[in-house]
């Protein structure tokens, strides 16, 4: 009990992008695609003091902008009773008002979707309509590369 106790908040449970578990809870599953975006917006950062802001931002939580798939044991226990939610998305928010406006060095204007190329903008971290690809490093509607929207 007491190892489990010390260990509790540590950032010790990997899983893998083929975990089967990640696709059986839906919980998960939202919350990965939420700490993907928070990793995307930490790897586009700018500033020079990018890690201070991720520590003023995240606090104890700071491992979320580093590692997708990295949970705590209580980050899962809070996932189970569904308030772990609130506070990822706060901190995305948080990610995404300084990359879209409060840090010059930062500031990102968004960009065309990558496959209907129409003329509206669209931003990676917004988790709910766009998929961001890390590999060609643009940014689709979901609804355009056949992705439902995520809830």
């Amino acid at each position: 009990k007491n190892i489990l106790l010390e260990w509790y908040n540590r950032p010790i449970i990997y899983f893998k992008k083929t975990d089967e578990v990640l696709y059986k809870t839906k919980q998960l599953n939202i919350m990965i695609e939420i700490k993907k975006v928070i990793n995307n917006i930490f790897d586009i950062m700018k500033c020079k003091n990018r890690l201070k802001i991720v520590e003023d931002i995240l606090g104890e939580y700071k491992y979320i902008a580093l590692k997708e798939y990295l949970f705590s044991m209580k980050d899962l226990a809070e996932i189970y009773n569904a308030t772990f939610y609130d506070r990822i998305i706060e901190f995305n928010n948080k990610f995404a008002k300084h990359i879209s406006g409060e840090c010059h060095d930062c500031k990102f204007e968004g960009e065309i979707c990558g496959k209907c190329r129409r003329g509206e903008k669209i931003y990676f971290y917004d988790y709910k309509n766009v998929y961001y690809c890390k590999k060609c490093r643009k940014s689709f509607h979901m609804k355009c590369i056949g992705i439902g929207h995520i809830h």
